[in-house]
């Protein structure tokens, strides 16, 4: 298998579908509200959707998960890279 792969793997291994999700989702948020709004306030907004899912989702009897702060924190991170 390529490295690549076994990256991958990896990843989703150890951030599941659910993380991968806030990755993606926070990654292409955090894009569209730089180009809109300017990158301070894309990642105050940014966090402050995904802290509101996470109440939402407490709110609900959800499941209530810190490491979907953390994806939508590398999914900031993510965004941030694709505008370098």
């Amino acid at each position: 298998m390529r490295k690549i792969d076994n990256l991958a793997i990896t990843i989703y291994k150890t951030l599941g579908a659910d993380g991968l999700l806030h990755v993606i989702f926070s990654a292409i948020l955090f894009k569209t509200l730089w180009l809109l709004f300017g990158w301070l306030f894309a990642i105050i907004l940014t966090l402050g959707i995904g802290y509101g899912k996470e109440k939402y989702d407490a709110f609900t009897g959800g499941k209530v998960d810190r490491k979907d702060l953390w994806c939508d924190g590398l999914g900031i991170l993510f965004g941030i890279l694709m505008n370098l």
